[in-house]
């Protein structure tokens, strides 16, 4: 029975994560956050890059990874500044690892952090990327018509 189960639930679940992140509370997620802001998506670019990993033996694997930046309308914010009324967030190939996927034209309240991981990581060069807004399925990053009074009122006070 428990194989059933199982096999029913893996058959018929349409994509997971690997992500294993616990319940996170509005209060640290926004401790945490550099910038928090409600937007509307209004654009998503793909972009393809490689990078590499050290076999430990001095002998690299190449890889070619996707790369996806999304791009918000501001409607408003939380925490932090912005200079335009446009925010870009990039994110390794969304619905993979624990990385936000967006839908274009619909709202959200996004939780992001400024990051110099560089998208290229060719032989070892441990180079640093120009800071860049990311954010992940860890953080409280939601749909914005799922977006609580609580939570709300929590960031606005805060």
């Amino acid at each position: 029975m428990r194989a059933l189960l199982l096999f029913v639930l893996l058959a018929f679940s349409s994509y997971s994560w690997a992500c294993s992140c616990g319940k996170v509370g509005i209060l640290k997620n926004r401790k945490q956050a550099e910038l928090i802001f409600t937007g509307r998506v209004i654009d998503i670019r793909n972009f393809i890059y490689k990078d590499s990993t050290d076999r430990g033996n001095g002998e690299y694997i190449i890889r070619t990874k996707q790369s996806t930046k999304f791009t918000f309308q501001v409607q408003h914010v939380y925490k932090g500044a912005v200079v335009t009324d446009t925010v870009s967030l990039s994110t390794p190939a969304a619905r993979l690892d624990c990385e936000s996927h967006f839908v274009p034209n619909q709202s959200y309240l996004v939780y992001s952090n400024l990051t110099t991981q560089s998208t290229r990581y060719l032989f070892g060069a441990k180079s640093k990327a120009r800071p860049y807004l990311t954010t992940n399925l860890c953080t409280r990053t939601k749909r914005n018509r799922l977006l609580t009074i609580y939570e709300k009122a929590i960031l606005t006070l805060l």
